[in-house]
């Protein structure tokens, strides 16, 4: 579920993963407690395990309905990935987070958040309607260092944490950029549907197996992606707006600008509505709309 950068003439513990920051060594490492041979089924029971921690936190925090609504989600979508990839990881923090900002403990949510974003980076995408309803809370004067305390313990965490990578390898902290950046547009995602539909009006699109997964190419590529980043930008300012005016609350908040990442975005892969499944059901329950809805999606994408 991984792979591993090389540098000509790298010394031994200074690699990381090609894709992913350097704080996933701590989750892959996890595999090791076994054989080789048995890597996979050691690394799918810490899977699990964290899925049963998911679920005694929502059942714990919301109510067994809401529990029970996650599992069903994660079995109609997420049955074939959610053991095999470890999205499962900074999905428990980034709901963690979520529940402990939505109770005002500021300095808590910022560093599950902070550790959230530092397993996989889309949770940094929460800063905005954290500080949106912290900031709204909050009574102490705008230049207090109370009043930013918290987002100051969100950059402690990552700039110290970053720089213990770059003593490990420099080259290998950032690869997770590039390689973003040079990812071309994937078919599963809504940017391939639209080259794909360019398709029958004259944009020919190729298709290319590269960066681990199946893209389209096509003259289309750089309007598409720019078009992907003029909607979330204006995804963003619009739900910001929303939070702001207090027409929703931190929780439907957060859990739009999850989805508005995964709309947007260039790549899109099965697992990614691991990244939202638990907010899902911490916000709907077992409302009969959320179930048929999110339900929907996860079925569909099991099917294809």
């Amino acid at each position: 579920s991984m792979q591993i950068t090389t540098f000509p003439t790298v010394q031994p513990f200074h690699t990381l993963p090609i894709e992913y920051p350097f704080l996933t060594i701590i989750v892959f490492t996890s595999g090791l407690i076994t054989t080789q041979e048995n890597y996979q089924i050691a690394f799918a029971f810490g899977m699990v395990f964290i899925a049963g921690i998911i679920y005694f936190v929502i059942q714990r925090c919301r109510s067994t309905q809401a529990a029970i609504a996650f599992v069903v989600y994660l079995v109609l979508g997420s049955w074939a990935t959610a053991a095999g990839r470890f999205d499962l990881a900074p999905a428990t923090l980034t709901i963690g987070a979520i529940i402990l900002a939505g109770r005002a403990r500021w300095k808590s949510a910022f560093s599950l958040l902070a550790l959230a974003t530092l397993l996989k980076f889309y949770p940094v995408m929460l800063i905005l309607p954290f500080l949106i309803a912290q900031q709204k809370q909050s009574k102490s004067r705008w230049i207090s260092w109370q009043r930013w305390q918290a987002l100051g313990i969100f950059l402690g965490i990552c700039i110290g944490i970053t720089l213990i990578s770059f003593t490990v390898t420099f080259d290998g902290t950032l690869s997770p950029i590039h390689y973003f950046i040079d990812r071309p547009i994937e078919v599963e995602s809504l940017s391939g549907s639209l080259l794909w539909l360019g398709s029958f009006v004259g944009y020919p699109v190729d298709d290319k197996v590269s960066f681990q997964s199946f893209n389209w190419v096509s003259p289309l590529s750089l309007q598409v992606s720019i078009l992907g980043i003029l909607c979330l930008v204006a995804g963003i300012l619009y739900i910001s707006w929303l939070q702001w005016r207090g027409n929703i609350d931190i929780y439907r908040a957060s859990l739009l600008m999850l989805l508005i990442i995964l709309a947007t975005g260039k790549v899109f892969s099965a697992q990614y509505i691991i990244w939202v499944t638990p907010l899902v059901a911490y916000e709907g329950k077992c409302n009969w709309k959320w179930l048929m809805s999110w339900g929907s999606i996860c079925l569909l994408t099991t099917i294809i």
